[in-house]
């Protein structure tokens, strides 16, 4: 976690390292310190190339960090071990400028091994930018198959990753207690929508998204995408929750990787504290000249080509006005323009300041090359796919210098950061410090047992927990509750889409609603054949809350013909509940589930 748009003394590193040492009586220092803004833990997946090809296309981007020499014919001239064996090395940048290099495990494998042997404390953060997190968030994209594409892409970077990471972590650290710290939603449903809707008007103004996204959103419709914005943004913590706080708690449980301890911090940002709200934890700033965070001034500076901005956006104005003649194909003519019009007199200033990228560069000079005498005048001749590139790439200049300039936008503020450091110490100290299971065990009613080991040993039995009863601080860290998953196979002569609401009920007010069928997007359409993962938030709530196990469906409050004629009983053939990513309870075909009915399961044993 870099701590976007904050001072250095403002980050939550450096609050809860300070208080730690405190707690311990001793002074701490960070002796270590790789992370910058937007790293992955490994290189980024990209459906449009492979890895070889996201190198090149950073390289392509920022060329004189590598002393990459500039060239005309679509490539810099560097050879694929330079690629392969530098590009980590010399790819570092002022850490508020979002990169996806150097990655976290490249930042891992570069401590110092002395500096790694003797720490105490190693605090990770990572997963979230091993997806585009813009395009998850981003209502049209994905829209009828949200799930089916993102799934498969969350399991790999918050779980496969994320446990690969804590391996490699365990190896180079052996004696430090690993903090784990997971992710936040910034959108909340129901919250802030007269905000999120102004946020969407603005950006269909902005060129990338303009040009992008906007082609395709009628902006009559942007009250349906802020509901399925708000829903994504819960999916993507939930999800994250699940899959981090799996790999955590295989990862604590595991003797070769627990070592001294392996602690999962949930920051808890509740729903009053997503980005508009009043208690926010996010900086909530989007708009250029609003941006207020304290190294705004210091990202403006290291923003490369952030001087040519104005000059970028003036041409990209001049070639939206040229229009097509003729059919609609790559070789087309849109325009013969004068040497001298100003499209052409600005193309070429450009083109002789710009030090990247190597490509915008490229579609510059092929689109200002093709000169040819015409009634005694000289003319340049601009083609359809030309255009084409040089458009695009004039606009993912101007996003990408945009997107530095409000880089903080989304992320912690100072009380978020706050936030992060308290939880962090707490749960140090509570559950590893200075552990004491009866603070947990009074929590739980009626528990046989004559000694502390014992009555923690049949909390955990009851629970399904038993495995993990490794010792006071695992023990400890398993009474807090992150993350909730009900995992459903419907069977296949089941009811078809359902449409009626499904709650899942732990007890003690501890309930959710699992399927929300909006308009383009459905999550969780309990399909005939099909199995729906549901993940939920735990928000830390402590395992003795959790005193039933119920799944209850009522009446759809939708008036569609096929909402209204979905009275069929639900058949599940399969169901599953997860606590912390463990599978707790399982069982086969159970009970149809009827409309305003209930199915009850023997869980806890209690």
């Amino acid at each position: 976690m870099w701590g976007q748009g904050l001072r250095e003394e403002q980050k939550f590193e450096r609050k809860a390292v300070r208080e730690i040492g405190q707690l311990l009586g001793r002074e701490s220092t960070i002796a270590a310190n790789y992370a910058h803004s937007g790293a992955p833990i490994r290189v980024p997946r990209d459906p449009e190339c492979d890895p070889e090809c996201k190198h090149i296309k950073y390289v392509d981007t920022y060329p004189t960090l590598f002393d990459a020499k500039l060239s005309t014919t679509g490539r810099n001239e560097f050879e694929k071990d330079f690629i392969e064996n530098n590009i980590q090395d010399r790819s570092r940048q002022f850490g508020e400028i979002p990169s996806p290099f150097p990655t976290i495990s490249y930042q891992v494998q570069q401590v110092d091994q002395t500096i790694a042997n003797s720490a105490e404390l190693l605090i990770l953060n990572g997963g979230a930018n091993d997806i585009d997190f813009e395009l998850f968030l981003n209502p049209q994209h994905k829209r009828t198959n949200f799930l089916e594409y993102f799934d498969p892409l969350l399991k790999d970077s918050l779980y496969g990753r994320v446990k690969s990471l804590i391996r490699q972590a365990r190896d180079k650290f052996p004696r430090a207690v690993i903090l784990y710290t997971g992710y936040f939603s910034p959108f909340a449903p129901g919250h802030s929508n007269r905000e999120m809707k102004s946020l969407f008007q603005f950006l269909s103004g902005e060129p990338f998204y303009k040009m992008i996204i906007n082609n395709y959103v009628n902006l009559k419709d942007v009250d349906e995408l802020v509901v399925e914005a708000q829903h994504r943004s819960q999916i993507g913590l939930s999800r994250s929750l699940y899959w981090i706080r799996k790999a955590i708690a295989e990862s604590a449980a595991d003797a070769n990787l627990g070592g001294p301890g392996i602690l999962f911090i949930h920051p808890q940002f509740g729903a009053d504290n997503t980005v508009f709200e009043s208690n926010s934890f996010f900086h909530s700033e989007y708009i250029v000249p609003r941006v207020k965070d304290p190294v705004k001034q210091a990202r403006e500076q290291n923003n490369f080509r952030a001087g040519q901005d104005n000059k970028i956006k003036s041409l990209a104005r001049l070639l939206k006005g040229l229009r097509f003649k003729g059919e609609l194909n790559e070789d087309v003519t849109i325009e013969t323009v004068s040497t001298n019009s100003e499209i052409i007199v600005k193309a070429k200033e450009l083109l002789s300041e710009l030090n990247g990228p190597g490509r915008l560069r490229k579609a510059l000079q092929e689109m200002v090359e093709h000169e040819r005498t015409v009634d005694n005048e000289k003319k340049v001749i601009i083609y359809k796919k030309d255009y084409d590139d040089v458009r695009k790439f004039l606009v993912e200049e101007i996003d990408r210098i945009r997107h530095v300039r409000i880089a903080s936008f989304l992320h912690p503020n100072e009380k978020g950061a706050q936030r992060y450091a308290n939880i962090l110490v707490k749960r140090f100290r509570e559950r590893h410090h200075h552990v004491n299971l009866n603070v947990d065990i009074v929590k739980f009613r009626n528990r046989e047992g004559s000694f502390q080991d014992e009555k923690a040993k049949n909390i955990l039995s009851q629970y399904n927990l038993a495995s993990y009863n490794l010792g006071p601080a695992l023990v400890s860290q398993i009474m807090l509750v992150d993350s909730i998953a009900l995992e459903v196979t419907s069977a296949s002569d089941s009811a078809g889409t359902m449409y009626d609401p499904l709650f899942l009920n732990l007890g003690n007010g501890n309930r959710w609603q699992l399927n929300f069928g909006l308009k383009y997007v459905s999550f969780g359409a309990l399909k005939p054949g099909t199995t729906d993962l549901f993940t939920i938030d735990g928000l830390g709530l402590h395992l003795s809350s959790i005193t039933k196990f119920t799944i209850e469906r009522r009446k759809t409050s939708l008036s569609s013909l096929d909402a209204l004629r979905s009275a069929d009983p639900w058949k599940p053939s399969k169901i599953s509940l997860f606590l912390n990513g463990i599978e707790v309870f399982s069982v086969p075909f159970f009970s149809n589930l009827s409309r305003n009915d209930e199915l009850r399961f023997p869980y806890p044993k209690i």
